[in-house]
């Protein structure tokens, strides 16, 4: 089985300029976990996750830690929000995104999302997004295939 047999072919992007109000309402919108960001010629940037909205709005262990009483006021984190609703997906996006290839056996891409701690893997095909593979995807392609209840 390779990743195109599996992988999810609607897939959401948004240039780095993209307000974070507008990749949340996405999130909700589609209940989906996650965008890439992609540039001018559709070439994969970046990504955001929801996961990265919440560690923007939440502080972290350490934060409130450092100052419990600060960090228990909910005006805090609603001035949190506030000040994130329209920053940039570039200012929190995660750059560094590993990418797989349509051709890739859907086994060494699920390897390599375990091997990395990554959730969701932007399927590219010459250097153009054309896909996402998540966890749901690879649990639901092997079960279908090898499972005869399905």
């Amino acid at each position: 089985m390779k990743v195109k047999d599996i992988m999810t072919k609607q897939v959401f992007s948004v240039t780095e300029n993209t307000a974070l109000r507008k990749v949340n309402e996405l999130f909700q919108r589609y209940r989906i976990n996650g965008v890439t960001v992609v540039n001018e010629k559709d070439e994969v940037i970046g990504i955001v996750t929801f996961s990265d909205l919440i560690r923007q709005i939440f502080p972290s262990y350490e934060k409130v830690m450092e100052d419990e009483g600060y960090w228990l006021v909910p005006k805090v984190i609603e001035d949190n929000v506030s000040d994130l609703i329209n920053k940039p997906v570039g200012e929190i996006m995660r750059r560094n995104v590993m990418t797989v290839e349509p051709d890739v056996p859907a086994v060494q891409a699920a390897a390599l999302m375990v091997a990395h701690h990554v959730k969701q893997l932007p399927v590219v095909e010459n250097g153009k997004l054309v896909g996402i593979l998540g966890y749901k995807d690879i649990t639901w392609g092997f079960m279908l295939k090898n499972c005869k209840y399905f």
